[in-house]
């Protein structure tokens, strides 16, 4: 893949991330969220976060890895990761359980709650680890340069 077109799939990851943790706080603040929903977007926010990271840095990844395993590879670049990656197994888990509960406890929803807010920063945090002009171009907040254009200005 070109610089160019890696350049725009990276930027489509980040938006990607922001859409599902934006769906992910409209859930959370709905007065009777679906937590299992709630913490499924948490997820797949970190997963596009963690696989932009990637991609700007050319890793080779498996778009469908284990979050766990994307985690790993984010955090060899960016050590600022780990305790993300290490809390990212448990919030998976707690993902699977609540698939099949009919009644969620008080801790269940905390869980997920807690998930959503560890997604939260990780994105952020990972995002921080990208070229500011690439995460604005990606999210229009530069109002003009394509991903490929801010990449080549800061480089």
């Amino acid at each position: 893949m070109n610089t160019r077109a890696r350049m725009d799939e990276v930027a489509h990851l980040i938006r990607e991330a922001l859409k599902h943790l934006e769906a992910a706080r409209a859930e959370k603040g709905k007065p009777s969220p679906d937590y299992h929903r709630l913490l499924g977007q948490s997820l797949a926010a970190m997963r596009s976060a963690w696989r932009a990271l990637l991609t700007y840095h050319d890793v080779p990844h498996e778009a469908s890895a284990p979050l766990v395993r994307l985690g790993e590879q984010a955090d060899e670049l960016a050590s600022i990761l780990r305790l993300w990656v290490d809390l990212a197994p448990g919030l998976e888990a707690h993902f699977l359980a609540l698939a099949s509960k009919e009644t969620l406890s008080v801790a269940d929803r905390e869980q997920a709650l807690q998930g959503y807010y560890v997604a939260r920063d990780a994105v952020h945090t990972t995002l921080g680890e990208l070229p500011p002009a690439l995460v604005a171009a990606a999210t229009g907040a530069d109002g003009q340069a394509t991903p490929a254009e801010a990449t080549a200005a800061v480089a």
